[in-house]
Parts: C-alpha cells; structure tokens; sequence
C-alpha cells in the first residue's frame, strides 16, 4: 500500500533555496548565451528534470481502498474531487474495474500514483469516491486528508481480493491511546492446510456460548442446564505422566485428587486402580500402557446351594437365576462405586472350598475434550483358584465381568482393548469325581461421545468359560458370578456347568455427555 507524505516548512525553505540558485544561474547563462548556447540547453533540461522531480516526491503516492460490498462481482471505479469553493472538479478517475467480494464480503481497488495531487495542496475538500455497480453510482465517500497511511505495509498482499499477512504476521488491535501501547494479536500456528472459520450470522443471547460443526462453521450454543457440567472436575490436579509401573489402589494421587486438567499413561506402564475409580479430566486422557482395574466383589463360598451365591452387585441382591436387572444397570451405569460384577460362588457346603472368583472392578473415565485409548483396559471378572491334584472338592464359579464406561464431550479413540469379560469357572479336584465351575457373565462398556456409533478397536465382553465336568447329576456345582450377561447356572435334569453369557457395548452418541449424565 502506497503511503502520503506532507511536506514539512524545512523542504518548502530548501525549495526556495533550489529555486533562487538556479533562477542565479539562469541569468548568469542567458548573459553568456552566445558562448555557452549549447550548455544553456542542457542547463534548461536539468532545471526540468530537478523540478519534475521534487514535485513528484511531494505528490500523492498509491494507495488502496477498502469497501463493504457483499454479493457478487461489481463494477468499481475511484474517483478524487476537488469540493473546494467554486467546484466541484474531478482531479482523477480511476479506471472501471471488475471485483469479487472476498468471503467476508470485501472489495479492495487499487488507486494508482498516477495523479498529480500534490500533498500541500491536499485540503478537507479533496474527497475520494467510490462508484460501484452498472450504471455505476456513488456508494461512499472519504476525505483524502483523512486517508493517510504511515508505512507502506509490505507485509500485506490481497492479489486475490483476500488480505494476507505474511509469515508470522499478527493481525493487531491496539489499546484505546489513552490507556497505553499495548495490543491484542491473533497469529496462525504451523497448518497442514487451511483452515476457514465462518462466523455467525448474528450475535447471539446472553450466556450463549461459540461452538464449532468441526469444519470451521462456529455457530452460538447454549450450554446444558442443571446447574452446569462437573463429570469433569475442575482440573486441580493438573497434567500428569504416569511413566512407571503405579498401584493408586495402594498409594492414590496426592490427596486422593483424581481431576486432573490432563493423564497420560504411557506405553509399557501399568497403572493399577481401585474398583470404583472416576478419572476426571478437564481436557484428555491417554492411555497407551495398561490400565488394570482391581475386582470389587469377593467370591462366596456358601454352604446353602439354593442360593447359588450371585449377589451384591451394584449393592444388589440376585437371584440365582438371572443376571443383574437390565434397566437397573442402565440407571447407574455411570454410579458404580466399588461393586461391579458379582463373586461366582463355590461348588461345596463345607465352606472350606476356594471361594468362586472376585466380580469385576469398576471404573469410569470423564475428559472434556477425548479420550484416547492405544493400550489395554482390564476390568475382568477373577477366576477361582485351581486346586491341588489330591483334592476332593467340587468346582466353583467364575465372577462376572466388570464395568468400563468412557464419556467426553468430543471423541473417543480405540485402537487398543477393554476387557470387562467373565471369569473362568475351575476344574474340581483330581480325586474326586463332581461338577466344574461355570464361567461368570459378560461385563458392560459404554461409549459416550460424538462418535460413540463408529468406536473401534476391540471391545471384549465374552462370558467367562466353564471347567471341565468330571461326572454329571451331582448335588452342588459352582455357580458363576452375574453381570451385564447372565451367569453360568448348571439346569437340570443332567446338570452340568454352563458357560457365562456375553455382556454388553452401549454406545451413546451425543455432542454434550454432560446432558446425558447425572452428576
């Protein structure tokens, strides 16, 4: 962009003194004329040059004008006009030309340094014009002493209509004068391509928030009732590497704070929880190493078989029938506590058996802004104990799976495992004949995001399997434990163990998981 330059009172006294000592000169040559005629030619046409020259330096250079014209292409001419008293006169027309509006609807021509408008004679009634559309007609008016620039911005193309900052260039808003020199700045990061933000087309309502479609058109949102959204805590724990093998069940974050503002486990670590855990995260959690979710509920070893173990899950009594009530798990599906799957029970009544395998462990992750899972997440239901060669005792039940559920207000991605499947029933003694534990019911995962539906990675939720029967039509068997899948419960007439049914994937696909969430 071209710049204005006034002239100052020392370059109009450096005039003067130019002009005196070449009017001096003149009259010295014209007195010599017969002798210097052919110098006195060349004299005139260094006066012309000088002259010609300075007054250019003094004359209104390039510039540019920016108008709001949002549409289509238009026709576009500048015009200069003199409104001094006596006027108006045109002292310059631009050419017509043809623009597009830019995608925030603006035009900017270009004036040439063609005119010579001298820069003291330049006045409040030197005013530029814009003249747009076909015919053309007057669309606005500046004053040109009002157009000055102070540098020439070199740094600013608009070849395509756009105007671009060159690298590592900041768009700038300065401070109102009066309360100092500081500014506010937005400057583009390293891209692997462009990237186009589409305002609204309006200014919203009070409290409304700017959100984004994920293509660059941001539209105002109003945020989720209810007092606000805390899944997510409030990030007091900060950002936090876990980059070696680390047991919270034993010794749990500083002061037992799980909100963090970021969790990254890294590949090759474990990182052992407590069954009920909730990691809380203001932005994401990473896992890339193994997260081992600790069992809830102990296995029983009951002498009374008509019960058949199978209970307290969730704080729940079962029945040896079925599995832990469908819409009961959907209810608290985000409220476990420590109480996930249920024990499998033993297959004896002495009460001395092995106790059937632990319930799987619980655990709930929240992060804000994604979740990312690369490693493993083990929440499987215990297995019992294998019992020595020389043991009499029947076989005992595997524990049902435990419970995963991962919500955030973005996306989850799974290139890794959760396993939340049952635990395998034993085999009975080697010196007794009698019936195998069966396998524990499937666990419960629950993706919660904006792109719950198209989760990948491997989700397992397989009931655990029975052992090996050794003679059938006995009077105990070892029931396996419930969970999202039924447990394995040997049926007459042949009684025999049963392997443990599937568990469940629920998949909620929703922008805001704080709406979709009690807290």
């Amino acid at each position: 962009m071209g710049f204005f330059y006034f002239a100052k009172s020392s370059d109009i006294k450096l005039f003067n003194y130019i002009t005196d000592y070449l009017i001096t000169e003149m009259k010295e040559i014209l007195f010599y004329k017969l002798i210097w005629g052919n110098q006195m030619k060349k004299m005139l046409l260094l006066i012309l040059v000088a002259l010609v020259t300075y007054s250019s330096s003094l004359a209104i250079g390039s510039f540019k004008v920016v108008v709001s014209k949002p549409g289509a292409a238009v026709d576009v001419q500048i015009k200069i006009v003199d409104y001094s008293p006596g006027g108006p006169v045109t002292v310059f027309t631009g050419a017509t030309v043809n623009l597009t509006p830019n995608a925030s609807g603006i035009i900017v021509a270009d004036v040439p340094a063609t005119p010579v408008i001298l820069a003291t004679n330049v006045n409040s009634y030197y005013i530029v014009e814009v003249w747009t559309g076909s015919p053309l007609a007057l669309t606005s008016q500046q004053r040109l002493d009002q157009m000055v620039f102070e540098q020439s911005q070199s740094g600013v193309t608009d070849n395509d209509g756009n105007i671009t900052l060159d690298d590592a260039g900041e768009l700038r808003f300065a401070e109102p004068t009066a309360d100092g020199d500081n500014y506010t700045a937005f400057k583009s990061p390293a891209l692997a391509g462009n990237v186009i933000y589409t305002l609204p087309v309006d200014a919203g309502t009070n409290n409304q928030v700017l959100t984004t479609d994920g293509t660059g058109t941001l539209s105002w949102t109003t945020p989720a009732s209810g007092g606000g959204c805390n899944i997510y805590g409030d990030g007091s724990a900060g950002d936090v590497i876990i980059s070696a093998n680390t047991d919270w069940s034993i010794n749990p974050p500083t002061n037992g704070n799980y909100m963090f503002n970021s969790l990254v486990i890294n590949g090759g670590v474990t990182l052992t929880v407590a069954s009920g855990t909730v990691i809380q995260s203001k932005t994401t959690v990473i896992n890339n190493g193994t997260i081992e979710v600790q069992t809830g509920v102990l296995g029983e070893a009951w002498g009374n078989n008509a019960d058949r173990g199978n209970s307290d899950m969730l704080g729940y009594t079962l029945t040896s029938t079925k599995a832990y009530p469908s819409s009961e798990v959907y209810r608290r599906v985000f409220k476990f506590g420590p109480k996930g799957g249920s024990g499998g029970n033993t297959g004896g009544t002495l009460g001395s058996e092995t106790f059937g395998g632990n319930g799987g462990g619980t655990l709930s992750i929240f992060a804000a802004t994604g979740i990312t899972n690369g490693g493993t997440i083990n929440a499987k239901g215990g297995t019992p104990a294998t019992y020595a060669p020389t043991s009499t005792k029947p076989g005992c039940g595997g524990g049902g799976g435990g419970f995963v559920v991962l919500a955030t207000n973005s996306s989850i991605t799974n290139s890794g495992t959760i396993n939340v499947s049952g635990g395998n029933g034993n085999n009975p003694g080697g010196a007794t004949n009698d019936l195998a534990g069966s396998g524990g019911g499937g666990g419960l995962i629950h993706y919660i995001s904006t792109n719950a539906n198209a989760v990948a990675g491997t989700s397992t939720v397989a009931g655990g399997l029975k052992g090996t029967d050794t003679q059938l039509n006995v009077s105990y068997e070892g029931v396996g434990g419930a969970s999202a899948g039924n447990p394995g419960i040997p049926v007459g007439p042949n009684w025999e163990s049963v392997n443990g049914s599937a568990g469940v994937v629920l998949r909620t696909q929703v922008s805001d998981a704080c709406s979709f969430i009690s807290n």
